[in-house]
């Protein structure tokens, strides 16, 4: 065929994610590497490293940008990885550009999460501009493209922030087939360090109790002890087999 009628591979692809089953979901937009290692937004070593291991999940889309609440292509926001800065890990990602009234959505994730009852996200996120309106929101989608929207609010000061949002909407059972963030506003110099994104709910699952502790001394001084401990805990009604 033609290449200008050739419609590419993806087109004969299904798109699915590894995203899914319960919620939750969490990143901190870590690419496993770094010049200093940050938790929590301190800086707790500074040096150089490489630890693919740490990497989360990397957005789904890199970098899918559209008009608010439109599939039309928009340039008004950049969004970048950053080493500069990080919330935990060695980066996040950055945010610079214009913010519009009409807003500029960034879809980052591909998803299949069911959500629990008391659903709720967190954000963490920095600026290196002397302002108070992050002009940010976290956008979701559920069902057939029904986006909901989740604002940020303002900003405390110039240090990392994060912030706990009610996603009122999202009901027992709703089912999230995007994530991504919505930058919507006035300020043609918009500037934003994005380093924790989380969805969850108040969905918990109680442990087994511990039973027939034991606490072995295996070493002791004045100001140290060094303890063995081993238990027993109640045994899940499945057996061996039904683990494979």
């Amino acid at each position: 065929l033609p290449l200008q009628t050739f419609a590419g591979m993806a087109h004969w692809i299904p798109e699915r994610s590894a995203i899914q089953g319960d919620m939750h979901f969490r990143t901190h937009f870590t690419l496993g590497n770094g010049d200093r290692y940050f938790y929590k937004g301190k800086n707790s070593h500074n040096s150089e490293w490489y630890n693919m291991g740490s990497q989360d999940l990397v957005p789904t889309y890199r970098w899918l940008r559209y008009k608010s609440n439109t599939t039309t292509v928009s340039t008004d926001i950049d969004v970048n990885y950053t080493h500069l800065d990080a919330y935990t890990g060695g980066s996040c990602i950055e945010l610079t550009g214009a913010a519009t009234t009409a807003g500029t959505d960034i879809i980052l994730f591909k998803t299949n999460l069911k959500a629990g009852e008391g659903a709720y996200a967190k954000l963490a996120v920095k600026t290196l501009k002397n302002v108070k309106a992050s002009n940010l929101y976290l956008i979701v989608r559920k069902g057939s493209n029904t986006w909901l929207e989740f604002p940020y609010g303002d900003l405390a000061g110039n240090t990392w922030e994060e912030k706990k949002i009610a996603l009122n909407g999202i009901n027992n059972g709703d089912v999230i087939e995007r994530i991504g963030l919505r930058v919507k506003g006035s300020n043609n110099d918009y500037q934003l360090y994005v380093g924790k994104l989380e969805l969850n709910d108040e969905t918990y699952s109680a442990p087994a109790a511990v039973k027939d502790l034991v606490a072995e001394v295996k070493n002791e001084t004045k100001s140290t002890m060094n303890l063995k401990l081993h238990w027993n805990v109640d045994a899940i009604a499945k057996t061996r087999a039904n683990w494979g």
